[in-house]
């Protein structure tokens, strides 16, 4: 619950997906930034954000890193609903974190 409430209330973007990488949460602010409500997000992949100037190589770093280490940091041109592009000019910094059910088996990204 306490969790829960400082997502709410954070000014940065968080996002939730599963292990098949459906979005499982977004909070407020990642849905203001992006234009999506949560009921337009719950079941999708993020690559719902991807668009003609999000480079693939990157995308697959991300994944690489992701389900290597568990962690990515990088730059990525991401897309508001509307096919809008998110940054007005340098891509957006990014972190992706994955938690574990067990050691050794992600289930949560």
């Amino acid at each position: 619950m306490l969790l829960r409430a400082a997502t709410e209330l954070s000014f940065s973007s968080i996002l939730v997906t599963d292990a098949q990488h459906r979005i499982l949460y977004a909070n407020p602010a990642f849905c203001a930034t992006t234009g999506y409500s949560p009921d337009e997000l719950e079941g999708q992949n993020p690559r719902i954000l991807q668009g003609p100037l999000t480079d693939k190589s990157v995308i697959e770093k991300l994944r690489y890193d992701r389900d290597t280490t568990g962690h990515f940091t990088g730059s990525t041109f991401n897309y508001r609903k509307g096919d809008r592009r998110l940054s007005c000019g340098a891509p957006e910094s990014r972190s992706v974190n994955t938690m574990a059910a067990t050691p050794c088996r992600f289930c949560h990204h």
